[in-house]
């Protein structure tokens, strides 16, 4: 850091500090793809949530003046806001709970395929099958009407799930 706050690009402030760093140097990868010089700003409407596009196009701005500031890093490490306020612990915990609820999805995605003859299996189909696992303690009737669901029905237009909060009879 002395060295980048002395206004040296990060090349010379590495080679300054003692390591090896050259910015020439490239992987064999690198110079396959061609690296570019600054990333990109993300066009207008290219993700589906205009928050985070506006979000990584920041990040992107930041990274950029770094860039031009110090130089081309070997490697930058990103940590979401909401991330960095939570302890290490916690942090942990969400990855665990992030880990089990992919395994458990994959699970669904497999009991919907062979149990209930579903090629393509969607977030919603994978909701609506929560839900519907959900009911058990109430036999598998629907909590506005008290009308049973037939697992054969479960994915028939007959029922439409209520703000993916519950399933309900049309």
């Amino acid at each position: 850091m002395p060295y980048l706050k002395e206004g040296n690009e990060f090349s010379v402030a590495c080679t300054h500090a003692g390591y090896k760093h050259s910015k020439d140097s490239l992987t064999k990868v690198e110079k396959e793809k061609g690296i570019k010089n600054k990333l990109d700003i993300l066009s207008k409407n290219s993700l589906r949530n205009p928050v985070v596009e506006k979000i990584l196009n920041q990040m992107i701005n930041v990274v950029n003046t770094a860039i031009d500031s110090y130089g081309k890093p070997d490697e930058i490490r990103i940590e979401l806001a909401r991330e960095l306020k939570k302890s290490a612990k916690e942090r942990e915990e969400l990855t665990a709970a992030i880990s089990k609820s992919t395994t458990d999805h994959e699970k669904y995605r497999t009991t919907l395929q062979k149990e209930f003859g579903l090629t393509h299996v969607s977030r919603n189909d994978i909701i609506r099958y929560k839900l519907y696992i959900e009911l058990e303690h109430t036999g598998f009737h629907t909590l506005y009407s008290n009308t049973y669901i037939e697992p054969s029905k479960l994915f028939s237009k007959e029922f439409d799930i209520e703000h993916y909060s519950s399933i309900s009879l049309i």
